[in-house]
């Protein structure tokens, strides 16, 4: 990016200046008549080159988080303490986002434009290979989700709902996609400490942890991310 940047101020400063500063032809007939009659004027000095657009280098965002050798390391030793569970379904937690039926539910039955995104294929082809009961892990309704979900809701119950979704899914993965609503309530160290039990308890359950982009206002993302980044290296996997 710099050198085309550079390359290009070139040939614009060369395209406004012209050769040594004009066209040497006329400069030389100009210098031919000037000697047959009175003295040239003095030649006025060339104008100042203009200064260089400035270069902006864009850096692009990941929009996945990289998997670091140590995380794999992490994920591996979860799913070796139970490799009963089964690695082609997931367990899907959480609030009205995890409810609608525009959450995933339908890759089970419908064939999804993937845009040229064939890299995907796989990955849907895996996990329709799932069954809890009738349903593919895409069409399950979860006994972990309601409208209006936290984490403490998840958490609730004699057995927690979300041990109790693990629990009849079997699932390898659980989808734990809380949090939006954990923060409208505008209270971090409660949000931190209902994150860290939850990571912990599905920890326990040794499934593998999958935590969502949070749809949070734009005041309130820095905080977030620090909650979920501090929760994750307490329990060893960011």
């Amino acid at each position: 990016m710099i050198r085309l940047a550079g390359l290009t101020g070139a040939l614009v400063f060369a395209s406004v200046l012209g050769p040594c500063g004009g066209d040497p032809s006329r400069a030389e007939q100009g210098a031919a008549q000037g000697s047959a009659t009175a003295s040239p004027a003095p030649a006025e000095a060339a104008p100042a080159a203009p200064a260089p657009e400035p270069v902006v280098r864009v850096e692009p965002i990941p929009r996945l988080s990289p998997i670091t050798p140590a995380m794999l390391e992490g994920l591996r030793a979860i799913a070796a303490r139970n490799p009963e569970l089964d690695p082609h379904v997931f367990a899907k937690m959480g609030g009205s986002s995890v409810v609608s039926l525009a959450f995933l539910h339908c890759f089970e039955t419908e064939e999804p434009n993937l845009a040229g995104r064939d890299a995907l294929r796989p990955t849907l082809d895996w996990f329709r290979q799932g069954r809890i009961l009738s349903h593919t892990p895409f069409g399950r309704s979860s006994t972990a989700a309601e409208v209006g979900w936290s984490i403490r809701h998840g958490m609730s119950g004699r057995r927690p709902h979300v041990v109790e979704e693990v629990a009849l899914t079997h699932a390898r993965f659980a989808l734990a996609f809380f949090g939006s609503n954990d923060v409208e309530g505008k209270n971090a160290h409660q949000f931190g400490e209902r994150l860290d039990r939850l990571l912990t308890l599905l920890t326990e359950q040794k499934v593998m942890r999958i935590l969502p982009p949070l749809i949070v206002r734009k005041s309130e993302i820095d905080q977030a991310l620090r909650i979920i980044r501090k929760s994750l290296k307490e329990v060893k996997i960011a």
